[in-house]
């Protein structure tokens, strides 16, 4: 090795990722090497000794602060027992998803009348984020391999919207100051939804995705995260997502199948209710209590209690140990001449909050499943499989119920018993809770050029909506035809492929990441649609006979990467020059879902919808009126042809009916299939 590629080696090597996974319970600080994607947990040295465990595993960072008015905001593990202690993630999230009837919020503005209440709630946060920083800064200034901070991955709840987003990304910006100058070379922060970072962690090693997706070659794969530490506080109580898996020589590949799930509720919902419980039914082993002696260090100290328990319980459906004693000692410095108080939480009373509390999460989860269901029946040859993650998971009526909803969904349908990531043992590291972290620095570092996703078996296709031309049901084709492919020396020039419309189909470029030419011959020239992903949707073109063109350019614009969409309509072999179009379309890599995506030319609102290109080449979000107004368009369309039929009137030579031009017509390009 020359001494110029030794330089390059050790500056490659000193390249991290940074990945926070800002759990309600607790703050996760990992780093990831882009050299070869090996990670490492930063651990919060003053929590593994201190921190007792009960609300989460030691090595994080405490993720409650102190909203009570008195006393330090933020006090790392040792906790205040005469504090109220609210999650963090409730200010850093504004409270998104809770409603006000919700106990969680009535949990975390108990003390809103307290002076500065929101002031104490940000510097809490801020306190947070500096610890967090601190410790990775020491990491930064090791002598041995100092550290150069190129991104930053942060995990955040799927319900969050780009608000919360903004307020996150701009508090790690201004915490980034305390790292050294020369240690920070801040590129962009990255968010991945939890889930998809459970995703990426299971996919990137073979090892763990053979004990967790088993053997099939193509799958659908649900994931599931019960948020929680050993089912305890979680402000998200479930978020989902589905990925179309493939495994082929040890490597797996994905890509996300739609948008990513969440609902807020779960254990959290749980505590917050049973807290509700203790003030009107703690007693003294002298007798009851009333409740203005529950005060916020007595309420502690039952709550930790119930955390212990629940960590010990099964709660297996039916069982008698639904019964809940919370017994506790005096605690310290609370006044009273009683030695022990306790909470006695009848079996139905308990169900009821539990239920209560994840009725919402089972039942977004019990869409999941079936819409995994549909996937499934709707292509042969693909497997399924549901991945289950999360403290709130590790319960085993939980478990049950996860278990019977699969079981009712798919009846006899072949699909595997719902996989519990607490059951198998995914690394040598016992710190199960940083596996969101991980992920999320795995999902930053993924980062890919258009050029490489291609040679890499990617192909894109167009698929064509049909059936409202002739009065039966619109349905989508099942294949659509490719227009470009890694396939030989043309895979950066398509070659034109003529479509012919009634005027009411619908046409959208699909791509399939996996499409290798080396299983699928050159001769193959169309894509599978029940494994591709949306890329851009065209809408409704005129009647006639559409030719489209997708192109690779040899050369990249160095601020941007792009494809070129040309597309025209043809009479008699011949161009209708003025219907020619050339759109550049920009891409981006979502690194999330692990797909290409187009960047319209200006900002959008509700891109969520999908995104189209119109005839016109203007850039619109699917929304429900845009929806509405297409389907008018149709319509009016039809009527238009019905007329027609009924006058028997002739349309012009080389022009079309329900287009406007009428210029002279042009030969096809040479490299048109002239058809």
């Amino acid at each position: 090795m020359s001494r110029r590629e030794e330089i390059i080696c050790h500056l490659t090597e000193r390249k991290r990722i940074v990945a926070l996974d800002w759990g309600s319970t607790s703050v996760r600080l990992v780093i990831c090497y882009l050299s070869n994607l090996r990670l490492k947990e930063l651990y919060n040295p003053e929590a593994l000794t201190t921190q007792d465990g009960s609300r989460y595993e030691k090595g994080a960072f405490n993720g409650y602060i102190n909203t009570s008015g008195t006393g330090r905001v933020y006090t790392g593990d040792e906790l205040s027992p005469s504090t109220t202690q609210v999650s963090a993630k409730f200010f850093l999230g504004n409270g998104r998803g809770i409603d006000g009837e919700n106990p969680l919020r009535a949990e975390a503005v108990r003390n809103i009348n307290n002076p500065n209440f929101e002031d104490r709630g940000k510097e809490g946060v801020a306190a947070i984020l500096t610890a967090v920083f601190q410790r990775l800064e020491s990491e930064c200034q090791k002598k041995s391999m100092p550290l150069k901070i190129v991104d930053f991955g942060l995990s955040v709840p799927a319900h969050w919207t780009l608000e919360e987003h903004e307020k996150y990304a701009e508090l790690v910006r201004e915490k980034s100051n305390l790292l050294s100058f020369w240690s920070f070379q801040f590129d962009r922060v990255h968010f991945h939804t939890e889930v998809e970072a459970i995703a990426h962690y299971v996919c990137q090693d073979s090892d763990v995705a053979d004990r967790i997706l088993g053997s099939d070659e193509s799958q659908y794969v649900l994931f599931l995260d019960f948020g929680g530490h050993s089912m305890l506080i979680n402000m998200l109580g479930k978020n989902g997502c589905i990925f179309f898996v493939r495994r082929s020589n040890d490597k797996t590949a994905f890509f996300r199948v739609d948008e990513p799930f969440g609902k807020v509720g779960g254990t959290a919902m749980w505590e917050a209710d049973v807290s509700e419980f203790c003030v009107e039914h703690t007693k003294s082993n002298k007798g009851n209590l009333d409740s203005a002696h529950v005060t916020q260090l007595l309420r502690n100290a039952i709550l930790k209690e119930f955390r212990w328990q629940l960590m010990a319980n099964t709660f297996s459906e039916g069982a008698t140990s639904w019964a809940l004693n919370l017994t506790i000692r005096r605690p310290k410095d609370y006044p009273s001449d009683s030695q022990h108080f306790h909470v006695d939480i009848p079996a139905l009373k308990t169900f009821e909050i539990f239920r209560a509390a994840l009725k919402g999460p089972f039942q977004e989860a019990e869409q999941g499943i079936r819409e995994i269901a549909r996937l499934i029946k709707s292509r042969t040859g693909v497997g399924g499989r549901v991945v289950v993650s999360g403290g709130s998971a590790k319960n085993q009526f939980v478990k049950e119920c996860l278990k019977a909803t699969v079981q009712t969904v798919f009846n006899s349908a072949k699909l595997p018993c719902p996989i519990f990531l607490d059951e198998i043992s995914m690394s040598e590291s016992p710190y199960e809770s940083f596996n969101i972290a991980k992920g999320a620095a795995l999902a930053t570092a993924k980062n890919q050029r258009i050029q490489e996703y291609i040679k890499d078996g990617a192909a894109f296709g167009i698929q064509v909506m049909r059936g409202r031309g002739g009065g039966g049901d619109e349905e989508w084709d099942h294949f659509a035809k490719v227009v470009l492919a890694n396939a030989g020396e043309g895979w950066r020039r398509s070659r034109y492929h003529s479509f012919e419309t009634d005027g009411t189909n619908r046409f959208k470029i699909v791509c399939d990441p996996f499409w290798d030419t080396e299983s699928h011959p050159r001769r193959r020239t169309w894509l599978d649609c029940g494994v591709t992903y949306d890329f851009l949707d065209l809408l409704i073109p005129p009647e006639g006979k559409w030719q489209f063109r997708l192109t690779l350019p040899a050369e990249q614009n160095p601020m941007y990467e792009c494809l070129i969409l040309e597309r025209h309509m043809v009479h008699g072999g011949q161009v209708l020059w003025p219907t020619h179009q050339k759109v550049e379309l920009r891409t981006s890599f979502d690194r999330s879902g692990m797909t290409f995506l187009v960047q319209p030319d200006r900002e959008l609102e509700d891109l969520h919808c999908g995104i189209g290109l119109t005839p016109l080449g203007t850039y619109v979000a699917l929304t429900p009126l845009v929806e509405r107004e297409w389907a008018s368009e149709v319509s009016r369309r039809m009527a238009i042809t019905q007329q027609q039929d009924e006058d028997e009137v002739e349309v012009p030579s080389g022009v079309n009916w329900l287009s406007p031009f009428a210029k002279p017509l042009i030969e096809l390009d040479s490299d048109s299939d002239g058809s």
